[in-house]
């Protein structure tokens, strides 16, 4: 998929926003007539049955209404694109990006981010009886507003490989040991992920 391309006759892809599994773009929705934010699985590098049980989690995480959970409300797939789901787009940088940046957060901050993620995903595991279990500074928004916003739930379905250590013998993300033993985790690893 490619800038410039319309998925669904209604998505026009506009900007590209980044890769992985999937690629995201910056699209224009012709119907609503408004900016969205579209997410492109390659289902050569996605299993199909891996798409499924993501489908199902954000599925069923639709239903949570939090202001700190961020899920895609419109979920499309057709024969003439590949499988894709949309969601709003959000102003702001994620926390990575604010960490780099402002150095040293003050702790008021700090503890204040940590209660959101917290807040967002007991909400998340109270609405679907399941956990993030991919959480990381790049899947906390921190929005223009200020307000702070849990993303890409459900992602941690499609199969991401435990991360390996680098040289050094410290981890490149932030999933507990269990995870990184190979276990896809729980609530508690989630909160392993929100101590780090």
């Amino acid at each position: 998929m490619k800038v410039g391309v319309t998925i669904a006759g209604r998505y026009e892809l506009r900007e590209s926003l980044g890769g992985g599994r999937a690629a995201l773009f910056l699209a224009h929705d012709r119907h609503a007539d408004r900016s969205v934010a579209v997410r492109v699985f390659d289902p050569a590098h996605v299993a199909a049955a891996d798409l499924q049980r993501y489908t199902a989690r954000i599925t069923a995480a639709a239903a949570v209404d939090h202001p700190a959970v961020v899920v895609p409300r419109v979920q499309i797939g057709t024969s003439e694109s590949p499988p894709f789901v949309v969601s709003e787009v959000l102003q702001g940088q994620d926390l990575a990006d604010l960490c780099a940046h402002t150095r040293p957060m003050p702790w008021s901050r700090a503890l204040a981010i940590a209660h959101a993620c917290a807040a967002g995903l007991a909400a998340l595991a109270a609405g679907t009886g399941a956990a993030h279990c991919a959480l990381r500074p790049g899947n906390v928004w921190i929005g223009a507003d200020g307000r702070v916003r849990i993303l890409d739930f459900g992602i941690a379905e499609l199969g991401a490989p435990p991360t390996r250590p680098r040289q050094d013998g410290t981890f490149v993300e932030y999933r507990a040991p269990e995870q990184l033993q190979g276990s896809t985790g729980d609530a508690r690893s989630d909160v392993f992920s929100i101590g780090v």
